[in-house]
Parts: C-alpha cells; sequence; structure tokens
C-alpha cells in the first residue's frame, strides 16, 4: 500500500469501514483495544503506535485512516490517501491528561 507517498505492508481485511464510523466510535471511547474488539486486526502499520485501515467512501481512490495510539488511548486519527493527508477528524488536546 502506499501512503502519503511511503509504501507499507498490506495486510487485507474483509471490512467495510467510513470516517463516520470512526467518528461515532470517538463519542463513546478512545481506547484502542476496544477499537480493535469491534473491528479487528488493521491493514497495516506505519510506525510503532500508529496503524492504518482501508476506508470505503463510494471513491474510486484508496483511502485510509491513520491512527495514532499511546498507551491503548487513541490520540490521533486523520483521512489520507496514497499522496497526502485529506484532514484530521480527532487529535488528543495536549491540555487533557
Amino acid at each position: 500500500m502506499l501512503i502519503y507517498g511511503n509504501t507499507r505492508e498490506y495486510y487485507t481485511v474483509d471490512r467495510e469501514l467510513s470516517v463516520d464510523y470512526f467518528k461515532t466510535f470517538l463519542k463513546r471511547s478512545t481506547s484502542y483495544k476496544e477499537l480493535q474488539n469491534e473491528i479487528g486486526e488493521p491493514n497495516g502499520k506505519l510506525l510503532n503506535g500508529e496503524f492504518i485501515y482501508e476506508i470505503t467512501q463510494g471513491v474510486n481512490e484508496k483511502t485510509y485512516i491513520t491512527c495514532e495510539v499511546l498507551r491503548d488511548k487513541i490520540i490521533k486519527l486523520e483521512v489520507c490517501n496514497e499522496e497526502e493527508v485529506i484532514e484530521s477528524i480527532y487529535e488528543k488536546n495536549s491540555e487533557e491528561n
């Protein structure tokens, strides 16, 4: 898979995810373990603690959610394609505990 210009190993997972799913999930939890229990393993990994989920939005291009995790807490979610970050949908406020 190609994520904003970087080649990464890709794992096929049979599911359909959307940006709205992630936005709804964040309203009730920021636990990465809880997210994994609901949707399973990621499609890939960028760095230690940064996971990739392919999303389907009815568009032809490959679109992904990057999920940055610190000690089981989701700290950042971004929508990206093969070339760039499209939008940030969640970033933990640095003043939060």
